[in-house]
């Protein structure tokens, strides 16, 4: 089976608070994805390892064969608002994220590609 995006045993800390404790994810493309947990609990952490915007104690993350940290700082791939979806305030988060595509001159994005957090 391939995977898009593949998080092997991650953990993450912030000075005594354990944030993510050995967290596995395989993803298949072309497939919807929702992480969903109170607040606090690790998902905006955990987005923002998968974008390499933050790094993991431990474990590895791989997005489209590249090795987030060692082959790859940010995917090429990836399409991310992370929090807010702000960038054009009238907007969705997936239409800031295909006007974003469209400046860097990406391929089209579709639903199928985006993936999500939401807060319990």
């Amino acid at each position: 089976m391939e995977y898009s995006i593949i998080v092997e045993k991650v953990s993450k800390s912030y000075l005594e608070q354990q944030v993510l404790d050995q967290v596995s994810l395989n993803c298949q493309p072309s497939k919807i994805y929702g992480i969903v947990g109170k607040n606090g609990s690790g998902k905006t952490v955990l987005f923002k390892i998968i974008s390499g915007l933050a790094k993991p104690d431990s474990g590895t993350v791989m997005v489209e064969n590249e090795r987030i940290g060692v082959n790859a700082d940010f995917p090429e791939s990836l399409g991310l608002i992370i929090e807010n979806p702000g960038f054009l305030f009238t907007s969705s988060g997936f239409n800031n994220l295909k006007y974003m595509a469209s400046i860097r001159k990406k391929s089209e994005m579709t639903k199928s590609k985006i993936l999500w957090q939401k807060s319990g």
